[in-house]
């Protein structure tokens, strides 16, 4: 199985959650867990992504799904021990 947390899209922020007790509204910090996809929805007043929570993109059909079609593994920088491909002067 792909584990949403092995993915390149896959960011943790900690953003303010409201809970309610009883009439009171209470803001609280909360990891959130989101998926930061090209392929995620297009945010309509600033045109960049929107992400989502990432249980969300693998729960609902329309998007990454169980199957995990958005996900793309996380690469090392095994590349920077190749001199040749640092693009010097450029």
């Amino acid at each position: 199985m792909k584990f949403c947390k092995d993915c390149k899209w896959f960011i943790e922020i900690e953003d303010f959650c409201a809970s309610v007790v009883g009439e009171n509204r209470i803001y609280q910090k909360a990891r959130v867990e989101k998926c930061s996809s090209p392929h995620a929805p297009k945010n309509p007043v600033y045109g960049g992504i929107e992400p989502l929570k990432a249980k969300d993109a693998r729960t609902f059909g329309h998007l990454c799904t169980y199957e995990a079609i958005w996900f793309t593994p996380i690469v090392e920088d095994a590349d920077l021990d190749d001199l040749s491909t640092i693009p010097f002067g450029k």
